[in-house]
């Protein structure tokens, strides 16, 4: 199965609650989830879930892993936000923060493309 961007725009807007356009959605998918659903899709051909995971792997369970990195939200709030059960979302969590830290050596980031490129950095505290 071909994955495209828009299969993350899409996977997104349970999430983000409701739809937008333009620089406002642009906004709001780097709020959410610390890139853009560009950078989502490279993320998601460089882990090539199709092999590499479970077979009901689906583009959510990436966005739920960006959020938590970009946001590091309480359990509870991420559950209510990703819209399932705790077992499930850390399961997901911890499938895809695992495999996008191995990415770290393939991803070179340039500060000129800071915005736009994943921080496989980010610590909660």
């Amino acid at each position: 199965m071909s994955v495209t961007s828009n299969d993350f725009e899409e996977a997104a807007e349970p999430m983000l609650k409701r739809p937008s356009q333009g620089c406002v959605a642009e906004r709001r998918w780097k709020s959410f989830f610390g890139t853009t659903s560009q950078v989502c899709l490279i993320i998601w051909d460089k882990l090539d879930p199709e092999q590499t995971m479970p077979k009901n792997t689906e583009t959510c369970h990436l966005l739920w892993a960006l959020f938590f990195l970009a946001i590091c939200p309480t359990e509870e709030i991420a559950t209510a936000v990703c819209d399932c059960d705790e077992k499930t979302y850390r399961k997901w969590v911890n499938i895809f923060v695992t495999a996008i830290s191995f990415l770290e050596h393939q991803v070179v980031s340039h500060p000129s493309h800071s915005s736009s490129v994943l921080r496989l950095d980010r610590k909660c505290s």
